[in-house]
């Protein structure tokens, strides 16, 4: 293997992996949103 292959290898290695990093601290981190307990408090008509 040359050395711009290497290189071509290892960047790409690096930014995929950190990007998968990124989004996966970021799903741990992440406040939930409040939600409501059951479908029927989001109907605004009564049924």
């Amino acid at each position: 293997m040359n050395t711009s292959a290497l290189i071509f290898m290892i960047s790409s290695v690096t930014v995929i992996t950190s990007i998968a990093v990124y989004f996966f601290l970021k799903v741990l981190f992440t406040k939930p949103k409040p939600e409501p307990d059951s479908y029927s408090e989001n109907d605004d008509v009564e049924r």
